[in-house]
């Protein structure tokens, strides 16, 4: 503990040290005229983003949106949110501007077709007829929608963004009353109260002192917004030290080895978007000012490269969506910022995909990227270990556990989870991911879904009981051994539930090399006096008990072999569903290992292994 509060510490004043330099750096090399995506390409990197597959995918896409007649969603979808809780119905519509907006962008920059902007300026003025560009779950006390103020949060940021962007790039073909009115939308919006914020006249908004993604992706809209907007240097250079400032407070939301305690999915969209913002600030500084060449960003870079099970499969922790992937075009910034490649395909949407292809060197070779995943990762301050084959051309499993506790970033009940993947093809068993958000996934009843609390994991119920939520919850590291065919993990998780009578509740992860591979997760609980106890697996798909201690789970085309063993205690397995809607559209089923009789003390394995390969 004493070693981390002095990390923390020292950790603390390398940031302030470091964000004096930057300020500094950028002062000196801040370009004087507005910036934005897409401004210096070249004619031949014009021409090569127009050739590329995503370039193409948007041409294909914006004649569909070119005969679409989109719904004005307020005030009526709007307001849903308030009386159902409900996000997804109004959010589906203001997407469909946002998508629209950034194929429609792309076709018009790539063709030059003048069908492509006359629907874009269709676009852009029901989008500044929208009374607020905050997302109705961003707006609960409708003071956005009101106009009582103008805040900024994660979708009014990136809307801002690649509309500055077409501002920037097409001024001259838009309409003069359209560009008039989206200049001045643009400064309402987004650049006046961020302005208001960066004199001190206006409190900073309550995301900006956040260690989350919020942090990130916000100041990267506003970024991409100010740089293209604002014609005052001096304002642009007070408002981008304000960014840099601010933006520490996103890089401190990771702990000292890099893991990200709100999920896989935000360190896509949350480190993801720091990356923007860093790419939009190394080109607006005539590639002087490098926020990837900072110590507080090496560690979370590397968390792609550790976290990463097999086949590309992340572990469902925290708030990630068991289908969710690293990002390609993240990568490829990463690389290309600290020139570890020289050209990468243009990916993602518009205005992202013209970073890259600014970033990129003319007339290079691409280059793909390639996984660079050790036989085991472990996150030392983030409690999780990833195990994988390695070497082993036989070993069919590869598996992700967490220890951590229960007060994290996204937090699920959640100590003790893990994931399974077979084959690098699917996660057959382990942790389902969260719920499609809703009113109440961010309240005071999110324990209360058994898709957020403990009943939704694979983890122990002892006296029948679920986790606890709190930082004091912490799994305790009890043991760990590795060698070639190897790795173990024991943890102690007591302090994960509220039990006076149970005195020891330990959980061993065993992953094993041998053959086809296995992993086995064991444990073992004590009580003072007798309790019920039992442990849990998810099953993502099929299942089938085959036997009394035997079980089949079949998912997306992967078997997993389960072999239970409770040292002769008799037990039951039942298999139940679990209530609500999760992301992904995952179907879990919670099979409960439960013993018989009450305990004092008792031991149970359960063992998978691959099915036989025909």
């Amino acid at each position: 503990m004493r070693r981390t509060v002095l990390f923390l510490i020292a950790f603390a004043a390398v940031l302030v040290a470091a964000a004096a330099d930057q300020t500094a750096l950028l002062r000196q090399t801040l370009s004087k005229a507005p910036w934005f995506a897409g401004k210096n390409l070249s004619e031949s990197q014009k021409r090569e983003l127009a050739d590329s597959a995503t370039a193409k995918t948007a041409i294909v896409r914006a004649d569909q949106y070119l005969k679409q007649s989109f719904p004005f969603p307020f005030p009526d979808l709007y307001l849903d949110f308030q009386k159902t809780g409900n996000r997804s119905r109004f959010q589906a519509v203001y997407d469909q501007y946002t998508r629209a907006i950034a194929m429609l962008s792309t076709a018009y920059y790539t063709t030059g077709k003048h069908d492509y902007l006359k629907k874009l300026e269709e676009l852009i003025l029901k989008v500044c007829d929208f009374p607020t560009w905050v997302l109705p779950a961003h707006d609960k006390k409708l003071i956005n929608f009101s106009g009582k103020k103008v805040e900024i949060d994660l979708a009014s940021s990136l809307m801002g963004w690649r509309l500055a962007t077409v501002l920037g790039l097409f001024q001259k073909d838009l309409s003069p009353a359209v560009s008039r009115r989206l200049e001045q939308e643009l400064k309402r919006r987004i650049v006046e109260p961020f302005d208001q914020i960066s004199i001190g006249k206006r409190a900073p908004f309550w995301w900006m002192k956040r260690k989350m993604n919020w942090n990130a992706v916000c100041l990267a809209g506003i970024t991409g917004t100010v740089l293209a907007v604002e014609p005052d240097y001096g304002k642009r250079l007070r408002m981008l030290s304000t960014v840099l400032q601010y933006s520490n407070y996103f890089l401190d939301s990771f702990l000292p080895d890099g893991y990200c305690s709100e999920g896989a999915a935000y360190w896509n969209y949350g480190f993801g978007h720091y990356l923007y913002m860093a790419a939009m600030i190394y080109l607006a500084t005539d590639r002087k000012l490098n926020l990837l060449e900072q110590p507080a960003t090496k560690a979370p870079a590397t968390y792609p490269d550790r976290i990463v099970i097999a086949g590309g499969w992340l572990p469902a922790f925290a708030d990630c969506n068991y289908k969710t992937r690293i990002a390609d075009q993240y990568l490829d910034l990463h690389d290309l910022l600290l020139g570890q490649a020289e050209k990468r395909r243009p990916l993602g949407w518009f205005p992202e995909l013209l970073l890259p292809a600014e970033l990129c060197k003319a007339n290079a070779p691409v280059t793909p990227r390639k996984e660079m995943l050790e036989p085991v990762s472990v996150f030392p301050d983030g409690a999780v270990a990833v195990m994988r084959p390695g070497n082993s051309d036989a070993c069919r499993i590869a598996a992700a556990v967490k220890g951590g506790h229960n007060d994290e970033l996204h937090n699920h009940n959640d100590v003790g989870s893990y994931t399974i993947i077979v084959d690098g093809k699917a996660p057959v068993t382990g942790d389902p991911g969260p719920e499609i958000y809703n009113a109440w996934t961010f309240g005071p009843k999110r324990y209360e879904n058994p898709i957020m609390n403990s009943f939704g994991h694979p983890v122990p119920r002892p006296a029948g009981q679920l986790q606890v939520p709190g930082k004091e919850t912490s799994a305790l590291l009890l043991e760990e051994k590795k060698d070639a065919s190897s790795f173990l993990w024991k943890l102690d998780l007591r302090k994960a539930y509220r039990i006076p009578t149970m005195t020891k509740l330990e959980r061993s992860f065993l992953y094993s090399r041998k053959g086809s591979g296995s992993f086995t997760v064991t444990d073992s609980v004590e009580f003072s006096k007798p309790e019920s106890f039992e442990t849990a697996l998810i099953a993502f798909g099929g299942y089938k008990q085959l036997s009394p201690n035997c079980l089949e789970l079949e998912f997306a085309g992967r078997k997993l072999i389960v072999s239970l063993e409770a040292d002769g205690a008799p037990f039951t397995v039942s298999a139940s569903a679990i209530p609500g809607k999760y992301q992904g559209g995952l179907k879990p089923q919670r099979i409960a290992i439960q013993l018989k009789n009450p305990v004092r003390k008792a031991e149970v394995r359960v063992t998978f292994t691959p099915e036989p390969e025909q």
